[in-house]
This record gives C-alpha cells, structure tokens and sequence, in this order.
C-alpha cells in the first residue's frame, strides 16, 4: 500500500467528524467565539473559577483536589483544601501579576501560565520567590522549560530549573478536565459540564489534539496492518518538512509582494523556518523591511515573525540582522528609540492590525506588536498547531500573502515618510 492509499482511507474519518460537529453544534464553542480560547488572563479565570472552592460551579473543593492530585501531584488534606483561596492575576507589586495563586492556610502555590506570551524578565524568578511551601507551576501547552531569561540564574537541572515544575495543557489540564468530566456530580449538571467541555476543546485546538473518538478510528485504520503502519510513519516522518515548505512559500511570497512595493527586504534565514518543526532550538523565522537605516549598526524595521503565531513588530537589528533588546537600544541609542515609538504611536495605529497593537514595556524587543489574523473568519495563524489559515495557505498563499503585504505596506510607509519629517 502506497501513502496515498492511506491518505484516502483516512479522509473519510475526518469529513465524517467534520460532518457530526456541524450536525451537533460541536464548533459552537464560546472560547473560539469569544476568541478568547488562547487568551492566558481570560483562561486562567476560568481556570481559576473551577478551582475555588466558592466558585459558581457550588461543587465546593472538587475540582480543585483534582487538580491538586492529577496536575500538581500535590497530596494535602482534604478538610484543609475546602477552606483553600484561589486568585487570579494575583498582585505582586505594581508591575507583576502571578496568573494562578492558590492558598492553603501557610501555603502559597503559585501557577505562571504562557500559551503564546513570551517571558518577561526574572518573572520566574520573581513569582518564585512568593512560593511558600512550594514550588512555582509553569504552565505552557506543552510543558516547555522557561527562558534563562526568567529565571534569572536560577540552578538548572535535566527537567528546568531547581524549584519550577512544568506542567502542560496538553497532558495535565486535559486529563484534569477529562477527570472533571465523569464526576457524577459534573454529569448532572449540564451548564458546568458544557463548559468544561468547551474549555477542553478549546485546549484540545491549541494544543494540536483530536477528538478522543475520531483519533480512536484513526489509530484502528493506521494500526490494521503493518503496511498501514509503515505508510503512517512515513507521512510522520514528512510532515516537518511539507510545514516548512508551506511556511518558506508564504514568506518568499510576502517577500516579492513587499520588494513589488518598493520596499527594502531583509531576506529571512532559511535555517530558522528548515529548523522550526525540527528543534526547540530555532529562532522566530521572520522578514523585515527596514524603515531607517541609522548606521552600519541600527536599523529600525517592521517584521512579520512567527513565534507560535503570526506576527508583526517594529523593533531594531544590528548590522548583522540580529534583534536587539529595547532596553539596550533605549540606553544606547535613545533619540532613535523615542522617534520610532512616538512616529508608530501617531501613525494610525487603531488600524495596524485586526487585534489590538501592543505596546511593549521593557524589557522586550518588540516596541509594538499585534498578530496577523487570516482574511476569511479573522483567526490566528499558529504555525506551531498548524491551524486552519495555515492549512488554508496550501490553495490561497498567493492571495494571503498579497492582502497582508498591501495592507501593511501602506502603513509601513506612513510611518517611514513620518520618520522622515521628523528626523
């Protein structure tokens, strides 16, 4: 049997689920409409709801010793977790906010979540400090070790760093919620079990999981026979490789698009986007157009980069094209880092992007960022997951990447010709 064959057998699963969600309301979710099912601050009061022993849900401290056994692994009394406080974004001083503290008498659990947010400095080790009795939870989609730059020197060890467990949503939340599911309590009680079930589906999405029952029938198809099988991990072993050909495709695209409109390309590392499914180790594969070329050593620029998704920024690179931190830029170059802030900060930046622009706080690299969103239902690109408008760029890349360009290429250039003036 030849992969195709495969292919073939398996398409019938897929558009047969695809088919029972339409016919059940399986994609009315309110995470994905409310777009808020990647957003941490918004999740994790959910989270943080299900966990409180007072919460609405009026289940008392279930859910919560769930958690504490399945995710945290953390063996405490019962009658002590029922008089346990959670709180969410929980003040630490003026500037930091700890995603998840949960209390239990002398004990202070604290829970940092990323989905696609990017560490802050010493944030790790910061919220560590706060710990009482435990250590601090990093939770990620898939369990991934925070940067050095959080950590702040913290003692590394083959898991982390001494004092942090990385939990993910992908195995831990899942199976927390899955749990969750079949309590008979949860089962009786339709508005709290519809929506741990959307908040698992929700996380099913990001985390580039099936559904329980259609990856069972995949499984049977691929596992009926050992030329199944080897077809299988035939098309395993390609996937890494046709992503990057649809991500190299897209940004050669965005580049002749961008160069079409007469502006000057940094050309991306073709390294980055060949390394980007194959190790942790890659940079952000990104183009950039500059904006000012103040030396040898500094220019200011726009970028479209993917880190789990599609963005842009404006942010500086050296002479050889690396980013550099704002806060160096700021101390180093100040008068450059004040006129591209307040040129982006005046130049109509409500309609840079279909998502709110973010203005960053240092320490960053980005002065400002906001995510790319796909033209047809204004969802993300996550090349991580390698959702819908990625999987779309097989039949429109062409047409995506000539939108984003003359979208952004109008805004790009009212911001060099403000620059100009002002210089």
């Amino acid at each position: 049997m030849n992969n195709e064959m495969l292919i073939l057998k398996i398409m019938p699963i897929s558009e047969k689920f695809e088919l029972v969600n339409q016919k059940t309301g399986g994609y009315f979710n309110i995470f994905e409409i409310a777009s808020i099912a990647t957003k941490e601050v918004m999740i994790c009061r959910v989270i943080s709801e299900l966990l409180s022993p007072k919460g609405g849900h009026c289940q008392g401290a279930l859910y919560l010793s769930l958690f504490l056994s399945i995710v945290l692994k953390i063996d405490i009394n019962e009658e002590e977790i029922k008089s346990a406080r959670v709180s969410p974004e929980y003040v630490i001083d003026e500037k930091r906010r700890i995603d998840i503290v949960i209390q239990i008498k002398d004990r202070l659990i604290p829970i940092e979540v990323k989905i696609y947010a990017k560490d802050q400095g010493n944030q790790c080790f910061d919220y560590y400090q706060k710990a009482n009795k435990s250590k601090l939870y990093y939770l990620t989609p898939y369990g991934d070790k925070p940067s050095e730059y959080s950590t702040n020197g913290m003692v590394s060890n083959t898991e982390g760093y001494e004092g942090i467990e990385c939990i993910s949503f992908a195995t831990d939340i899942i199976e927390w919620l899955d749990v969750c599911l079949r309590q008979k309590e949860t089962i009786k009680l339709a508005p709290i079990r519809e929506i741990i079930l959307q908040l698992s589906t929700a996380i099913r999405g990001f985390t580039n999981q099936m559904e329980d029952e259609k990856e069972r029938e995949v499984v049977d198809k691929i596992t009926k026979s050992k030329e199944m099988f080897e077809c299988a991990l035939d098309i395993e072993k390609s996937l890494p490789a046709a992503k990057s050909q649809i991500m190299e495709k897209f940004f050669d695209t965005l580049k002749e698009e961008f160069e079409i409109s007469e502006l000057i390309v940094v050309p991306y590392n073709e390294n980055d986007i060949n390394n980007y499914y194959r190790t942790n180790k890659s940079n952000n594969p990104s183009i950039s157009i500059v904006i000012k070329n103040y030396s040898e050593d500094l220019k200011a620029t726009f970028s479209i980069r993917v880190d789990y998704k599609l963005f842009f920024s404006f942010e500086f690179l050296n002479g050889k094209n690396e980013i550099l931190e704002i806060g160096w830029v700021q101390e180093k170059y100040k008068k450059e880092y004040e006129l591209l802030v307040n040129t982006v900060d005046t130049v109509d930046k409500a309609n840079l992007g279909k998502d709110i622009m973010v203005r960053e706080v240092i320490p960053s690299k980005y002065t400002f960022w906001g995510y790319i969103k796909d033209d047809e239902k204004a969802e993300d690109y996550d090349f991580k997951s390698f959702s819908l408008p990625c999987i779309n760029l097989i039949d429109k890349n062409d047409e995506e990447a000539k939108r984003i360009c003359n979208f952004y290429s109008k805004k790009i250039k009212e911001v060099m010709n403000e620059l100009n003036l002002n210089n």
